[in-house]
């Protein structure tokens, strides 16, 4: 017998206690480091981990517009504790408040000094 999505779920989670607090995502993560999950029995093929452990906790879908947000800022983190329902702008200001606005990269072709001088 195959085992139920939140055996499935729960096996996948570390639990070890952390400074943070954080419980981390061991299985499948994107380019991101978001885990993702099959199988959802939340109306979608695959889910990214810490939406289905808000999911879980909460006992149904995310409403229509609604993000989880991470107060952790910690990717693989699927601690309820750590997620909240926010809007996408409430997301976005979240994360400019936090300093993870501005991403950088290393095959850049001009730098912040030159970015300033324009």
């Amino acid at each position: 017998m195959r085992p139920s999505f939140l055996e499935r779920f729960a096996a996948k989670v570390d639990r070890t206690p952390s400074p943070s607090g954080c419980w981390l995502w061991t299985a499948s993560k994107d380019a991101d480091g978001y885990g993702y999950i099959g199988g959802s029995p939340f109306g979608r093929r695959i889910e990214k981990a810490h939406r289905a452990a808000w999911m879980i906790e909460h006992g149904g879908p995310i409403p229509s517009g609604g993000v989880i947000m991470h107060s952790c800022d910690t990717p693989e983190c699927v601690n309820p504790e750590h997620l909240s329902l926010g809007t996408a702008r409430e997301n976005t200001v979240d994360m400019w408040r936090k300093g993870r606005g501005v991403r950088t990269r290393p095959n850049a072709k001009i730098t912040w000094d030159t970015v300033r001088a324009i």
